[in-house]
């Protein structure tokens, strides 16, 4: 006799108890995926346990990541301006500007691909974490600079 327990193993939690969140809510925590920030106050706490404290974290992070890359990639083409600048010589005899360009470009790939695996998870209303995302969304620093990322960016749209 098998235990109940290892029939769910691989299985979304979510889906097997049966409680799936409205689609309200599904939507509320869409939207934070779009950087609307201040939704995250409308997201009800105890509507499906771990949904939207789950796609809180996550969304927050994304943002934060984001971020990151934007600031590394700003930093990158602040530095290669400088160099410019100081000796135009070296700068130009190197391919920094295409190595510059295709590493943002894999960055964003691979936040973007996060962020759609994340997005068809919200829709789908699992609280089942995406895997890499979960590890960083434990770091209170990330969630709060994604907070703030995605709060600046929605205040300028």
């Amino acid at each position: 006799m098998t235990d109940n327990k290892d029939n769910l193993e691989g299985k979304d939690v979510l889906s097997v108890a049966g409680g799936r969140p409205s689609w309200p809510v599904r939507f509320l925590a869409f939207g934070l995926y779009f950087g609307l920030a201040p939704l995250a106050c409308f997201i009800p706490r105890t509507d499906t346990p771990g949904f939207s404290t789950t796609h809180r974290r996550q969304a927050f992070t994304l943002w934060a990541v984001l971020g990151f890359i934007f600031a590394v990639f700003l930093g990158l083409v602040l530095g290669l301006s400088v160099l410019m600048v100081h000796d135009r010589t070296w700068a130009e005899s190197r391919a920094a500007e295409v190595w510059i360009l295709s590493f943002g470009r894999k960055c964003i790939l691979a936040w973007g691909v996060f962020w759609l695996y994340a997005l068809w998870r919200c829709l789908r209303g699992s609280a089942v974490p995406v895997p890499f995302l979960a590890t960083l969304s434990r770091s209170r620093f990330l969630r709060a600079a994604g907070l703030a990322f995605s709060s600046l960016c929605c205040c300028i749209v």
